[in-house]
């Protein structure tokens, strides 16, 4: 009777380890990535496109404005039949250094990420990522989709010019914006002016740019047929200033940043992050996707350009932009293709920033915007 009570014992308490790390665990899953499949709400939002000083745009090579939205990029596919236009009604975070793959697709990376509760791994009881190529299958074939599908926004755009053009510039925000309701019942959506009511998931927001080719004819045919094969990149990292406290809190937990060095608001320091630009062959726990602990996986990413929240910046492209002539746009057309994504590296994409609503803007000049 006394060897029943003992192991009843025993094994009430092998019970109560495994409800305290179970316990621990659901603590632990507020930080780090988003977990339970939790994504951030980007629909009924117009992601914004414009250009300004002479500039034109199009989303099909066929009908040129100075400011494109959503239902442009949308209703491009009529007339640009091979449009890859992914444009998801919610987005997850993913990771990428902007690397363009064999179809001119920057290769983006998502993560999975769970509690490894196996207890002969080495990550046992730690939070640890997998991760899988979204955008290239084994054969190379393109796996972006048309559409309110995928789990970042995607689009090709192209720039008209008259003329060369030395210099380019763009400005524009990314901006974090609540469903309201007007006093008929319509909802509405509004920015969200009081940082403290903000999720932080503009903090995490990245816009990168492919360039593509050029072409002097500018009938539509020729210009839906440039290519972004082997096209150049940047990176925008807006809000780089700005960490909400669970942020900061997700940093210190994954020792990407020390205790008590950066302060929970605006005006802070832009924290470091390391993107994956390879697929993860096995999990890795979560604190050691970088470049330093697995570099066959992940790569330091230094952004072209980092801008405060609420900063109206005239971001200047790099010379890496330009060719063999000194030109980042020829006279003609250029293509270019856009992504705008969530960046699960960075230390603000937790699982209090999912389920918030934001809003893109972008604007091309060849000339510099006011900053005042």
């Amino acid at each position: 009777m006394k060897k029943k009570t003992k192991a009843n014992k025993q094994r009430l308490n092998n019970l109560l380890i495994v409800l305290l790390l179970s316990a621990m665990l659901l603590v632990m899953s507020t930080y780090a990535w988003f977990t339970a499949n939790k994504t951030v709400n980007v629909d009924s939002i117009d992601v914004k496109v414009s250009t300004t000083s002479g500039l034109q745009i199009s989303a099909d090579g066929e009908d040129w404005k100075t400011v494109l939205d959503k239902t442009d990029l949308v209703k491009a596919k009529t007339v640009y039949l091979d449009a890859t236009n992914q444009l998801p009604d919610e987005m997850s975070p993913v990771s990428t250094i902007m690397e363009v793959d064999g179809n001119g697709r920057a290769k983006m990376f998502f993560g999975d990420v769970y509690a490894d509760l196996n207890p002969d791994s080495d990550t046992y009881g730690e939070y640890v990522l997998e991760s899988d190529l979204l955008t290239s299958d084994e054969n190379g074939a393109n796996l972006e989709k048309d559409g309110n599908e995928g789990k970042y926004i995607a689009f090709d755009v192209f720039l008209k010019s008259g003329n060369k053009a030395e210099e380019l510039y763009m400005s524009g925000n990314v901006t974090e914006i609540e469903e309201k309701v007007d006093g008929e019942g319509n909802k509405y959506f509004e920015p969200i002016t009081v940082l403290a009511n903000e999720s932080g998931i503009a903090n995490a927001a990245r816009i990168g740019i492919i360039k593509g080719g050029n072409t002097t004819d500018t009938s539509g045919s020729a210009a839906r047929a440039l290519s972004t094969v082997g096209g150049k990149t940047v990176i925008w990292e807006p809000n780089s200033d700005t960490h909400t406290a669970n942020g900061v809190a997700n940093g210190v937990a994954l020792g990407w940043i020390a205790p008590g060095s950066i302060s929970a608001g605006t005006g802070a320091t832009a924290v470091a992050y390391d993107g994956l630009y390879a697929e993860t062959t096995r999990a890795i726990e979560l604190s050691q996707v970088t470049e330093a602990a697995n570099g066959n996986v992940a790569k330091a990413v230094t952004p072209n350009w980092k801008t405060k929240r609420g900063e109206k910046a005239s971001l200047q492209f790099p010379s890496s932009m330009k060719d063999g002539n000194g030109n980042v746009l020829n006279n003609g057309i250029t293509k270019l293709r856009i992504y705008m994504w969530v960046e699960g590296q960075d230390i603000d994409a937790e699982n209090f920033a999912s389920g918030s609503f934001v809003e893109y803007n972008l604007s091309f000049s060849l000339e510099p915007y006011p900053t005042n």
